[in-house]
């Protein structure tokens, strides 16, 4: 890829184009799984296009990075749908911040650590990755960095609905169940919680601590076993970047963060004018939102086209060709053939002891008149190894 700039292009499009629409898409999710799911998607296609940028290092470092606050985030969502008796749905949580501390203080810190939060791990590779987009100073490059932008964005949107409808939101369950979670509710386990305190220690501290072996400046990670050009290498050319370009990223994901927790909350509707601006507002997300619950009807687009392929694929080359013309003229064909001369053989041979002893020594005065003929062995031969004809005419038979 180092040789061919058109495809380290591509690779920085299509990977920018993965993270904001994976972080659309998550936005609009309401299955705790499906939002970080999604989310993990978005950092691979942060990923991709920090290589098409020939910054594999960084990649593999946000790579790194993504691992432990990703796991805190899985491991928390897996304890939060055990303790309410699994259910997944957070429109169906709520005020679970006292109940679920524990819990609440690991998604908080996976959250704000997906999200670049100061001196967490994100912060020292996801926002190194949308600098260094800022700073290739190509017309391709300034269109990846919107679109990093617009992905950062939707990664505090998210982030933020999942802290919002679980532990901040009213309780959207009757009080039967409220009560009964109230009495039953538990933390994780002994060994379970010895795991998060470890994943969050690392979301907090993997990246200022590991950032030096895997970006700086004295080390090359990768040595020789990864060809970077030299005219790919701008590693230096962030350091110059205006210190509000820097923080930008984290600025407009506070900015959305405010904004979306007031559109959630809601409360502040009642001081404008109810009936016409949140009608409004909500008339909109209804034709919105189901576009990107679907994931803009890939899976649609899947089932209509994609699965007619596989039909035709199935219909042709397997049952047609596979399982039809290579079985019959293949091991299937030779079976049938070698059955019907068993038949043939079998309903023409009768069960009396004089047609075998005939047999027998039918065989055996063919094999004696081949051996003769071909001129391989002499008569004296013959005689001498008269028992291993016998044997060979025996076995023949049989």
């Amino acid at each position: 890829m180092e040789y061919s700039n058109n495809v380290l292009i591509l690779l920085c499009i299509f990977g920018s184009i993965t993270a904001i629409f994976s972080g659309m898409v998550a936005t609009f999710q309401y299955d705790v799984k499906r939002i970080i799911a999604y989310s993990t998607c978005s950092q691979l296609g942060y990923m991709f296009f920090s290589c098409g940028l020939s910054n594999y290092h960084v990649a593999f470092f946000h790579l790194f990075n993504h691992a432990f606050f990703k796991a805190l985030l899985f491991l928390s969502a897996g304890a939060l749908i055990h303790a309410l008796f699994d259910e997944q749905d957070i429109r169906k949580m709520g005020k679970l911040l006292w109940g679920l501390p524990l819990i609440y203080v690991a998604i908080m810190i996976g959250s704000l650590a997906i999200l670049g939060f100061p001196f967490l791990s994100g912060f020292y590779s996801k926002d190194l990755i949308i600098e260094l987009v800022y700073s290739r100073y190509v017309l391709d490059s300034i269109f990846v960095y919107f679109l990093s932008l617009l992905g950062a964005l939707f990664t505090a949107s998210y982030s933020l609905k999942v802290v919002f409808y679980i532990f901040f939101s009213k309780v959207n369950f009757s009080y039967t169940i409220y009560k009964f979670w109230n009495y039953h509710l538990s933390e994780v386990t002994d060994r379970m919680s010895i795991s998060i305190f470890c994943l969050i220690l690392l979301s907090i501290v993997s990246g200022f601590v590991f950032s030096d072996m895997f970006i700086g400046y004295g080390s090359i990670f990768w040595n020789n076993s990864i060809y970077v050009s030299l005219d790919h290498f701008y590693l230096l050319d962030i350091e110059y970047i205006h210190p509000l370009i820097k923080n930008l990223p984290i600025i407009l994901s506070l900015l959305i963060m405010i904004l979306l927790f007031f559109l959630l909350d809601g409360s502040w509707f009642f001081f404008l004018n109810y009936n016409s601006l949140y009608k409004k507002l909500l008339s909109y997300y209804y034709y919105v939102a189901p576009f990107f619950y679907y994931a803009l009807f890939f899976n649609k687009l899947y089932n209509n086209l994609y699965a007619l392929i596989l039909n035709f694929s199935y219909t042709i080359f397997i049952k047609y060709i596979d399982k039809g013309l290579l079985e019959v003229i293949g091991p299937f064909g030779f079976y049938k053939f070698f059955k019907k001369i068993n038949n043939i053989l079998m309903n023409s041979i009768t069960p009396l002891i004089f047609f075998y002893i005939y047999l027998f020594f039918l065989s055996l005065g063919l094999l004696i008149l081949i051996f003769i003929f071909i001129n391989i062995i002499d008569i004296y031969i013959i005689i001498n190894n008269l028992f291993l004809l016998s044997l060979l005419a025996f076995i023949f038979i049989i």
